[in-house]
């Protein structure tokens, strides 16, 4: 048998009995709240808000709050909310707020709709944290791997030019080569160093971390391999896939197929 529990009677009216000490949990919340209403404008904002903006309640009433929101953001932040309002949907939106020393701050706000028992909107209740230690962080590290990428792409650019110059004294001494064990020797490194250069120019072409397709990366070290074959009166054919692989993989797979073939 399932139990049967008594529904618990609401205690919405100890809200109304109580106010000043709602106002006390309010205004002692580490969040900033803020209440509008159905046309979005502020009928309410806790001790916290008006910390941050050092303004009065008065001030902050009506539209008077979005005085502070930064020019940038002014406009998206009230339609958001707008459209929260008509669509009776919560929202979550980040704005810039201007401190009372001027200071921009970025708040992280969560907006939900509420209404009477008939469904009706009152309005919406807005809870806000300041996350600008996130943004500064973010940024920062946004920074940090630009550079990253850029120091990256450079080493790359002069690893595949080193390669380049290698691979062409390679071929040079190959061809000055009269003993054909040196000469295939010479060769085989060349061949080798080609099979890297390759792989790293194909790298170098698509996004950071992005796959590369299989087929064209044996496609492109079977065309550069072709030559030494035709020499030796060897037709190669490719035929592969269009099976992907990770970026990291392309370099040893272009060497061990280069050693297959």
């Amino acid at each position: 048998m399932v139990p049967q529990y008594e529904k618990a009677p609401t205690q919405h009216h100890a809200l109304q009995v109580e106010p000043r000490l709602l106002s006390l949990v309010v205004d002692a919340l580490p969040v900033l709240i803020r209440h509008s209403d159905a046309n979005g404008r502020c009928t309410y904002a806790n001790r916290r808000w008006l910390s941050l903006t050092g303004r009065r309640l008065d001030e902050e009433l009506g539209d008077g709050w979005a005085d502070a929101l930064h020019p940038e953001d002014r406009a998206g932040c009230l339609e958001l909310l707008k459209g929260a309002c008509e669509a009776q949907q919560p929202v979550s939106i980040e704005y810039r707020l201007r401190r009372h020393d001027g200071a921009w701050r970025w708040l992280h706000e969560q907006a939900a709709p509420h209404g009477d028992d008939d469904g009706v909107l009152d309005g919406l209740l807005h809870a806000a944290f300041d996350v600008t230690d996130h943004q500064v962080g973010a940024e920062r590290l946004r920074q940090l791997l630009d550079r990253q990428q850029v120091s990256f792409e450079e080493l790359r650019h002069r690893a595949v030019n080193r390669s380049q110059l290698i691979l062409s004294l390679l071929r040079l001494q190959a061809s000055e080569a009269e003993d054909p064990g040196v000469r295939s020797a010479l060769e085989a490194a060349a061949s080798r160093v080609r099979a890297v250069v390759l792989a790293d120019q194909r790298l170098g072409s698509v996004p950071d971390g992005a796959a590369l397709k299989l087929g064209d990366c044996l496609q492109e070290l079977a065309e550069a391999l072709r030559p030494s074959f035709e020499q030796r009166a060897i037709g190669l054919e490719v035929s592969v896939d269009d099976s992907e692989l990770p970026s990291r993989v392309a370099p040893p797979l272009g060497l061990l197929v280069n050693e297959l073939l």
